[in-house]
């Protein structure tokens, strides 16, 4: 008669679907209760348990295949990020730290997978998704961070990559809702901030104007006598819509490093008349540390006074002033003074307190960022 006959529904056993759950994590691929079709995983139509239908295991499982894409999109995005020669330097902390949440949720999927292999009587497909919750909350806000922060790598110079990236981070932090949200565009932005910190590093430590893959949004300009001059700057003859480039320019923390860049170019000069240059660096070499090790040792012990209720621990430092050192630092502040530049002395302080410093312990925490920031106050 012509009647259409329904499609059989095939009924499988729950351990089946808590292996391929597990597997979909992994290394998806299309299976019995599974499907990819244009790099979408969903569930199949006509498969399902004996006791629930069809409808309801779609309803319950839904989580499981919302995080199943995040990881598999945000796996992707890394692959990609490996084979593109024009990724920023900032883009790679980026997506390293992306592959280190990504590493943990595929530790603990490994470690759940063993469990279900040892046929334990009361591991549940209920029980899973209770112990994946904490998981699901990471993967979307991770997602959310991806498809809010990043731009085309492919499509876009190095410079508005970088800028672009945290001028995101930044507005993901003062616009998020909730406290995890904002914890996890913090972290990132510590960690994508180092490459930045690292040329003002080389500019204002070691008097070159070096960056290595074109990733500042400021520049020397091109045929002028004075080397030390910066200006703003987008890709000559590169178009970038107004959304993006109003993200960038109107950033405070963007704003704050082209004004800390083109003042360097003052501290610059002077250390270049003074011909001091080559026992600056020679200093540096000997006690040198890092502007981004200060920030973060700041940054993580800030942290750790909102952490918990005890009292302040407290700081050991050991001080040898380096007499030979002392003259040097004493010139370039007088030439500092001599020529206004107040904000400039004040930026170098820290740099003039390493090269008079011989041993500087600090009692610190090994605890991860993100974790310290969930267990801080509001």
């Amino acid at each position: 008669m012509g009647f259409i006959k329904p499609q059989p529904t095939s009924l499988l056993p729950e351990y089946c679907l808590l292996r391929e759950i597990l597997w979909m994590f992994i290394n998806p691929n299309a299976c019995k209760f599974f499907t990819i079709e244009n790099e979408e995983i969903s569930l199949r139509s006509n498969v399902t348990m004996p006791s629930t239908s069809t409808e309801s295991l779609h309803i319950f499982l839904a989580d499981f295949v919302t995080s199943m894409n995040y990881i598999s999109k945000l796996n992707r995005a890394i692959e990609k990020s490996t084979r593109t020669s024009s990724l920023s330097h900032t883009l790679e902390k980026y997506f390293n730290l992306l592959q280190q949440f990504l590493n943990e949720i595929r530790d603990f999927v490994l470690l759940e997978e063993e469990a279900v292999k040892a046929h334990e009587a009361t591991y549940t497909t209920i029980s899973l998704h209770t112990k994946m919750q904490p998981h699901f909350k990471v993967l979307a806000m991770l997602w959310d961070v991806h498809k809010n922060c990043i731009i085309d790598e492919e499509k876009f110079p190095a410079h508005i990559q970088s800028t672009y990236l945290l001028a995101s981070l930044n507005h993901e932090i003062l616009n998020a809702t909730c406290k995890e949200k904002k914890n996890l565009c913090l972290t990132f932005l510590v960690t994508c901030l180092k490459t930045f910190l690292d040329i003002f590093d080389i500019w204002w430590t070691e008097a070159r104007l070096q960056d290595l893959k074109n990733e500042f949004i400021v520049e020397r300009v091109a045929n002028y006598d004075e080397l030390r001059l910066f200006e703003k700057c987008k890709e000559k003859s590169f178009y970038i819509n107004d959304a993006i480039s109003k993200r960038i320019t109107s950033d405070k923390i963007i704003s704050a490093m082209n004004y800390f860049a083109t003042e360097a170019t003052f501290t610059l000069e002077i250390i270049s008349k003074l011909d001091r240059i080559h026992e600056m660096k020679q200093m540096g070499n000997e006690c040198r540390r890092s502007l981004y090790e200060e920030f973060m040792e700041i940054f993580e012990w800030e942290i750790e006074k909102f952490s918990s209720g005890e009292e302040e621990e407290i700081v050991v430092r050991e001080v040898t002033s380096l007499p030979r050192n002392k003259k040097l630092i004493d010139d370039i502040k007088n030439g500092m003074m001599a020529d206004g530049d107040d904000l400039m002395l004040m930026i170098f302080n820290s740099t003039f307190e390493n090269l008079t410093v011989d041993k500087e312990q600090v009692k610190r925490s090994h605890l991860k960022i993100f974790q310290k920031l969930n267990k801080s106050t509001s």
